[in-house]
Order: structure tokens, then C-alpha cells, then sequence
């Protein structure tokens, strides 16, 4: 089984610009962390480019104008 997490995003779990990818990372995630661990996907403001963070992760990022959040997971 081949398992492809994307890091070097600061704080960001996965990044990718197929969001049903991001969904798959989000599974991932969650069956390596538990299922209580929430996760947001966010989409840069300019760009096409998804984000997944850590929710608590997320909320100390400074420039959150720059994201639209598209999901609490």
C-alpha cells in the first residue's frame, strides 16, 4: 500500500490542488490520529491550491485572509 503525505506547508497536514485527494489525505489522518482530532480544509485565496491543517494548528496561523475555509473535517 503506498501512502503519499505532502508536508513543507508550515503547519499543513497535506496540500494539493485535487480536493477528492485532500479527502483521502483527511481519512488518512484521521485513522493515524483518531477520529476526535479535527482537521479544516482550507483553499488559498489565489490559487487553486488546497490545504489540509490540524484545526488547532490552523487557528495560530497569522494570515488567515489568505485561506477560505471550505470544510471543518
Amino acid at each position: 500500500m503506498e501512502e503519499s503525505v505532502f508536508f513543507n506547508r508550515g503547519n499543513a497536514v497535506a496540500h494539493n490542488v485535487d480536493l477528492k485527494v485532500i479527502y483521502e489525505e483527511v481519512q488518512l489522518a484521521k485513522d493515524k490520529n483518531g477520529e476526535k482530532k479535527q482537521y479544516v480544509i482550507v483553499k488559498k485565496t489565489e490559487g487553486f491550491e488546497y490545504i489540509l491543517y490540524d484545526k488547532n494548528s490552523f487557528e495560530t496561523i497569522e494570515n488567515k485572509s489568505d485561506y477560505e475555509i471550505i470544510e471543518y473535517v
